[in-house]
């Protein structure tokens, strides 16, 4: 049986390819260690804004929009300083 994160990583895959933002990195999806946070929390923005030379917010929105986790949640967000 698969879990959350497990689930949420196959789908931020999927929102990688659809934003062609192709990458051979494995988004990892952990859990937060502060709640006010939400539940579940990725750094593959911040990973690939490194690699490409790129604003990770920028990244992050991208997959944000081609995300579809709606079985899961209904509003992915953005968090950063």
């Amino acid at each position: 049986m698969a879990t959350i994160a497990n689930t949420l990583q196959h789908h931020l895959t999927g929102a990688l390819r659809e934003a062609g933002i192709c990458s051979e990195l494995v988004p990892e999806v952990t859990a937060t260690t502060d709640w006010r946070h939400g539940d579940y929390q990725t750094n593959i923005a911040m990973l690939l804004g490194k690699r490409l030379q790129r604003n990770p917010r920028e990244i992050a929105q991208q997959i944000v929009s081609a995300l579809e986790v709606e079985e899961i949640s209904p509003s992915p967000e953005i968090a950063g300083a």
